[in-house]
């Protein structure tokens, strides 16, 4: 997934799977979560650094990396 939030080997910089884990969440909530990220990205919090440069200063190439990297890996 090419993503600001994510790294190549599926790492996904979430913090409710890190340091504000509890174990009465549900994977539901962790479900809304991810989706939540995938759509309100902050760059400032990026796992990939060039990715959010990208975002930051050419989001029009971003939306075409992401485009390229779904009808890659995901169709």
């Amino acid at each position: 997934m090419y993503h600001l939030h994510v790294e190549v080997t599926a790492e996904v910089c979430l913090d409710i799977l890190n340091d504000k884990w509890k174990s009465s969440m549900s994977i539901r909530t962790v479900l809304m979560a991810l989706r939540s990220m995938m759509f309100c990205c902050n760059p400032d919090e990026a796992l990939v650094p060039s990715i959010a440069k990208q975002y930051r200063e050419n989001r029009e190439e971003f939306d075409k990396m992401a485009r390229i990297w779904t009808q890659r890996y995901a169709v």
